[in-house]
């Protein structure tokens, strides 16, 4: 391990590693940190890099003094092309203003009535299941499926069904080719006249249209508590009182919105579902203490007796800490700033990754194991709270963090007591160094719960 002085900034100049391995951000990460420590610095053309390890500074810049620092995505980016500027990529005052646009919409009350609503997704899932018992599955894509359908109801409501397959295949391969380019030099030149390109804007072009369909249905819901789209339908046209604000959000913001929240809502819990699968699959004591308390719990059919469980929230929170679907954090700083003693530049780019400081021995006793047990140990209470940060921290936390929570945990209980899945390589399973999903998919055999385990 590399360095460890808390206060101690040691440069990387190893740039054929950086070049070498520009493709895969995970061992990147690791390396840099493993030669450097907490606090790495590391000089790219045309750019100035920080890696931040430390619980002390991650407060600091993205609690204490996240006003110093921005997102700062720039317009020639492949993902802000295809997402647009809703919430993920806006920053500032824009950010905060189209935050408190969709904060009600993920508020407790909202998500427990919409349990019902995911309830009939899942069912259908465990019904497919109950006909293909002993089959081998992508597990990934059983989860991406299931989440679309449930994230695509929360936001279009049923407006989005009969495009469901459209929307998934298409933001598939959106996300896959915005990835490709953004690592390309000739990504940061939109207006090339080369194929990707080309191909690139004539998806984001059919991406459009359909959007713009589907939110055109969505917002005809007369009930304002509806799918977040009527509910942004009913805050323009009704809800407001400012004459300066009778147009927001827009039909672009909304556009953008859903977007934003439709992508990032349902990989971010497929992959916390996915990756829980496996770890239970992996670690059988702990999937039949859970099942056992699935099995003995009373009122079941109730989200609020699925919230309460303890076990069930232990083993979600173990798999978040080993894999956290934001594994990496970005900021850029806004202004000439210090972080550690140490001057950082304005437009610098600082780095954080959960996935390196949940994977710290020094916050976690065994950190490569499966423990959901250390989140209800006395000594949890100690640990710094911004050594566990799955969904980020401060105002920039996950919007989505209670939907995918919510959400993860109706799914494992309602399909852990009929099915108990099994890993068919479970020592080929490896993250995808771009969106933290497993490489190749997740392979797994559905074994129904009667079987003799």
């Amino acid at each position: 391990m590399g360095a460890r002085s808390k206060y101690s900034w040691v440069p990387f100049r190893d740039i054929g590693f950086l070049v070498r391995n520009r493709r895969d951000m995970i061992a990147i990460v690791n390396e840099v940190f493993n030669r450097c420590g907490d606090y790495a610095s590391c000089g790219l053309p045309g750019m100035k890099g920080y890696l931040v390890s430390h619980p002390d500074a991650i407060e600091d810049i993205l609690y204490t003094h996240q006003d110093n620092y921005v997102f700062g995505e720039p317009d020639w980016s492949p993902y802000v092309r295809s997402i647009g500027r809703g919430l993920i990529y806006s920053d500032g005052d824009e950010y905060t203003r189209q935050r408190r646009l969709v904060q009600p919409s993920f508020h407790g009350d909202r998500l427990v009535s919409f349990c019902k609503v995911a309830d009939a997704s899942i069912a259908a899932l465990l019904s497919r299941w109950q006909a293909h018992a002993g089959k081998i599955v992508d597990m990934h894509q059983e989860m991406m499926d299931l989440t679309l359908e449930i994230a695509g109801r929360f936001i279009f409501g049923d407006a989005i069904l009969p495009r469901l397959k459209e929307f998934g295949g298409l933001s598939s391969r959106i996300l896959l080719l915005a990835t490709e380019m953004y690592l390309m030099p000739s990504g940061r030149f939109p207006w090339l006249p080369t194929r990707r390109q080309e191909e690139f804007r004539q998806m984001v072009s059919t991406m459009d249209a359909l959007l713009y369909e589907t939110i055109r249905r969505a917002r005809d819901d007369s009930q304002p508590d509806g799918c977040v789209m009527a509910a942004l339908h009913h805050h323009r046209n009704e809800g407001l009182t400012s004459k300066t604000d009778v147009e927001y959000p827009s039909d672009r913001l909304m556009r953008d919105l859903a977007a934003a929240l439709l992508g990032a809502g349902h990989e971010t819990t497929a992959n916390m579902l996915t990756w829980t699968w496996h770890l239970l699959s992996e670690n059988r004591d702990e999937r039949d203490r859970l099942v056992q308390e699935l099995q003995n719990t009373p009122n079941l059919d109730k989200p609020e007796a699925i919230q309460a469980l303890p076990s069930l929230n232990l083993v979600l929170r173990e798999s978040l800490r080993l894999c956290p679907p934001v594994w990496l954090i970005a900021r850029r700083a806004r202004k000439e700033t210090n972080v550690a003693g140490y001057r950082i530049s304005p437009g610098a780019r600082l780095f954080i990754s959960p996935y390196l400081v949940h994977h710290d021995s020094r916050w976690f006793d065994e950190p490569e194991r499966f423990l959901p047990s250390r989140f209800a140990d006395v000594d949890a209470a100690a640990r710094h709270r911004f050594a566990y940060i799955p969904f980020g921290c401060g105002a920039r936390r996950c919007v989505g963090q209670p939907f995918a929570e919510t959400i993860g945990r109706l799914v494992i209980a309602r399909l852990l007591p009929h099915f108990l899945p099994g890993t068919v390589e479970p020592k080929g399973v490896q993250p995808d160094p771009s969106f933290f999903r497993p490489k190749g998919g997740l392979r797994m055999v559905l074994h129904s719960s009667s079987c003799d385990r």
